[in-house]
């Protein structure tokens, strides 16, 4: 198994930390997510996937595939281009469950993930499907950093052995070795404006070293039209004279970066400015080495045709075995221009020489030949043991899909009846809603009708109070009638005899009457006689006396009636 990471840089959950005391305490994580969520986007523009956050991002496991697919493309293509034979693989996007609906296919997918990167060697020690489906943060993060060492920046290295099998260097070597990287291409920059380089953190806050390392990659993109290239940028221009910020120094050099040598922005220029992160600054050069490997091929491969070298540009020193091999080359290369000179193979310093050497070389060739053979064997050893493993493995493959199959089933029946309970469930909540406000609609009535209770208590107070005033009232208009009674009586008395005496009266009254219409005949009478004796020729009509008559009869009358009148009061 492979050793990515140092222990001391790895806690329980195998999540990469960064050491106290450093400026990153407190917002690392947030940095190493905002780093490595950009990273991942890089990586699945071909898929057409933006990702917004980790913890959501592989919580099914088809990104994760996506994406280990798109990183085993991309050393798939470094290595045809370094003429290195790669071992086809199938696509984990053709074996995972594209639209996974429960959690145990989500899990299956991500495992599926997990098993091919412990396949190719990375060490997933403390990363778990469990805890990538639950989201959580730091797991995901240290998941994506060692995709990042293996497929990013060791896949690159030319130390990437070293750093994969050792169990002490782990980030360390990473780290020394892109370090050691930087110095050597900006030591001309470092010497001539007296700055230096000592780690991957706080050298890159004022720009001079991340501007030093683009101008050197730009010197080599634009080798034969250095005027076009100052269009673009000028180092001593844009970095050393300059009045700007760090901030806005460390923007521009982003900028450029992406625009001339196709460099994702993967950290913003106010974390360069406060010293960036380590493994998000591992992260951002990696892009920057892969780059200058590209502009700068190593004397073995020799120089793309694509960028001659021009007559100005400094040569690159020879390694000693391309120098050897030049020095015996040289002298036949001398003898070609010069064939009218004699040769004698024995006498010859140089034949002999190359005689021996080429002796040496067949011993060597034989000894290799015995080495292959040997291994030959071992391989179809290893081979037979390999048949025999993949013979069992095909039949427990068989069996556990069988076994899987019916598991497949089982869950299926699982979540019809889960459906199903939920579906009840659902109804239930609606009934127990229902319930709930029918409970609130009676509370509330209940509630009212406290209320009216209360009004209606007071109001019955009320109606008491007011059924004893009217019980007082009756008292008193009964006393008040019996009084009128005993009043009415004391009339009826008073008017029976007022009636008794008004009987009496009109008796009086009728003789008075036959008297006064006595007394008036006889008046009549006597007045008749007298008119007579004075008036004996000339007499008056008994009808023209009668009006005199009935008006002392009325006048009687009424004087009657008053007087009964005043009796009956």
């Amino acid at each position: 198994m492979a050793h990515i990471l140092l222990q001391e840089e790895i806690n329980s959950t195998g999540t990469p930390t960064t050491p106290r005391g450093s400026k990153f305490d407190s917002n690392w994580v947030d940095v190493q997510h905002v780093t490595f969520t950009q990273w991942v986007n890089v990586q699945l523009r071909k898929e057409n996937i933006t990702v917004e956050d980790l913890t959501s991002a592989f919580v099914d496991g088809v990104n994760l595939c996506y994406l280990l697919d798109q990183l085993k493309s991309k050393v798939k293509t470094k290595k045809k281009k370094k003429k290195q034979n790669s071992i086809s693989e199938t696509t984990l996007s053709s074996k995972m469950n594209k639209k996974p609906k429960i959690p145990i296919q989500m899990i299956e997918n991500i495992n599926l993930a997990l098993n091919s990167m412990a396949q190719s060697g990375i060490n997933l020690t403390g990363i778990t499907s469990d805890e990538i489906h639950k989201g959580n943060l730091k797991i995901c993060l240290a998941l994506v950093w060692r995709m990042i060492l293996f497929y990013q920046i060791n896949s690159s290295s030319d130390e990437q052995s070293d750093v994969m099998e050792s169990p002490t260097k782990g980030k360390v070597s990473v780290e020394k070795s892109m370090l050691n990287w930087v110095q050597d291409i900006i030591s001309e920059y470092t010497e001539k404006y007296g700055f230096s380089v000592g780690d991957i953190s706080s050298s890159w806050s004022d720009g001079k070293a991340l501007g030093a390392v683009i101008d050197k990659l730009m010197k080599e993109k634009f080798r034969n039209d250095l005027e076009e290239m100052f269009k673009y940028f000028n180092y001593e221009r844009d970095v050393i004279n300059t009045t700007k910020s760090k901030s806005e120094i460390n923007e521009h050099l982003v900028s450029v970066a992406n625009d001339q040598l196709e460099i994702p922005n993967l950290i913003d220029s106010d974390i360069l400015e406060k010293g960036p992160e380590k493994l998000s600054m591992l992260t951002y050069l990696s892009y920057f080495k892969e780059k200058g490997e590209e502009l700068m091929p190593s004397a073995e491969e020799g120089t793309p045709a694509s960028n001659p070298v021009s007559p100005k540009s400094p040569r690159s020193p020879r390694s000693p075995r391309l120098s050897h091999s030049l020095s015996m080359e040289e002298p036949p290369v001398i003898l070609t221009h010069a064939p009218e000179l004699l040769h004698d193979e024995k006498t010859c310093p140089f034949c002999s020489n190359l005689n021996i050497q080429l002796e040496l070389k067949l011993a060597e060739c034989s000894k290799l030949e015995i080495d292959i053979n040997e291994k030959k064997q071992q391989l179809e050893a290893v081979e037979q043991s390999l048949n025999e493993v993949k013979e069992n493995s095909e039949q427990k493959l068989t069996t556990l899909i069988e076994e899987k199959q019916k598991v497949v089933q089982e869950v299926e029946k699982l979540t019809e009846e889960l459906s199903q309970a939920t579906n009840q469930l659902e109804k239930e909540k609606e009934e127990i809603e229902k319930i709930r406000e029918t409970e609130q609609s009676l509370k509330n009535n209940l509630e009212s009708v406290k209320s009216e209770l209360i009004i209606s208590n007071n109001s019955v107070d009320d109606l008491r109070r007011e059924v004893e005033r009217l019980n007082s009232v009756e008292l008193e208009l009964k006393e008040k009638l019996e009084i009128e009674r005993k009043e009415k009586e004391a009339l009826k008395q008073n008017f029976e005899k007022s009636i008794e005496k008004i009987n009496s009266y009109e008796e009086k009254l009728k003789s008075f009457q036959e008297q006064v219409e006595n007394s008036i005949v006889a008046v009549d009478e006597q007045s008749e006689s007298k008119e007579e004796e004075l008036n004996p020729i000339e007499t008056t009509p008994r009808n023209q006396r009668e009006p005199v008559a009935n008006m002392v009869y009325y006048f009687f009358a009424v004087l009657g009636v008053s007087f009964l009148l005043e009796l009956s009061k």
